[in-house]
């Protein structure tokens, strides 16, 4: 290869041209795929959902796919967890049960998940999130999110066992939390022979004037009155049994116990 420079001609060597060609194709390789990650909220209590959209944009000219069974050297969604700095987090899976993805060329697809179900977020602190996208040989690597998980306030707690099963013991706590600058009330519940949780479940706004009550009766029925508005009032209904606890019925009443009515706007939007 000759480059003309006014009147000098010089030869560029060939392990040059190769080298600049390779360079070439590297940073075109890097730019086929963009990778991004948000979170919902970026605290959380803990034992609560980390919801999180994976997005994926493809700028090459090959659909991105990841079809309905796992293939050896196809692509991959991952994650990665730092606690503080310099500590990982512990990682319950390797890989993310995503199938089905089409992403075609110019395209963006989102994946939303819940990560806490990949990694251990179970410990308090700050935590530091990255998504990885393997194919086609190259790794890309997302902008990195801060996930904050923190024990809630606790204002009220009740301690019951479950009818016939004297050694399931739960714990049903009563926490609050403040998020977009509104304070929101949670229900958390442990199994404390087990040591195992079994939900932290949001309840909606909560206003602080009136305190909430929390009642479980013998056969695992769970009941929460919190204030959540201006004499606004929300009623929830669980259901605790031996294997899991379910949020069963919402109801939202005025001061004088009377529901709502259904055109007045909710206190959980």
């Amino acid at each position: 290869m000759n480059i003309e420079f006014g009147k000098i001609r010089r030869r560029i060597p060939g392990n040059v041209i190769s080298a600049v060609l390779l360079f070439f194709a590297v940073t075109a390789a890097g730019d086929r795929l963009d990778v991004g990650i948000t979170v919902e909220y970026s605290t959380v209590l803990r034992f609560e959902s980390i919801n999180a959209s994976i997005r994926i944009t493809n700028n090459s000219g090959i659909p991105f796919v990841i079809g309905s069974e796992e293939k050896s050297g196809g692509p991959v969604i991952r994650l990665e967890v730092d606690k503080k700095q310099h500590e990982s987090s512990m990682m319950l899976r390797k890989e993310y049960g995503v199938r089905n993805l089409v992403v075609d060329p110019g395209d963006s697809e989102a994946v939303v998940c819940d990560i806490g179900l990949w990694y251990d977020f179970t410990v308090e602190g700050k935590y530091l999130v990255t998504a990885v996208v393997y194919w086609m040989g190259q790794r890309y690597i997302s902008n990195c999110v801060v996930v904050n998980v923190v024990p809630g306030i606790e204002i009220a707690k009740t301690t019951k066992s479950l009818v016939g099963h004297p050694d399931h013991i739960r714990k049903y706590s009563l926490r609050y939390w403040v998020r977009n600058k509104t304070e929101h009330l949670f229900l958390s519940i442990d199994d404390e022979n087990e040591k195992v949780n079994y939900g932290v479940f949001r309840l909606g706004k909560i206003v602080r004037v009136f305190q909430p009550t929390l009642e479980v009766n013998p056969g695992g029925s769970v009941t929460v009155i919190h204030q959540s508005g201006k004499d606004m009032y929300t009623r929830s209904v669980l259901a605790s049994t031996t294997n899991q606890v379910a949020l069963i019925d919402q109801t939202y009443h005025l001061k004088n116990g009377n529901l709502r009515p259904t055109d007045l706007k909710s206190p959980h939007r």
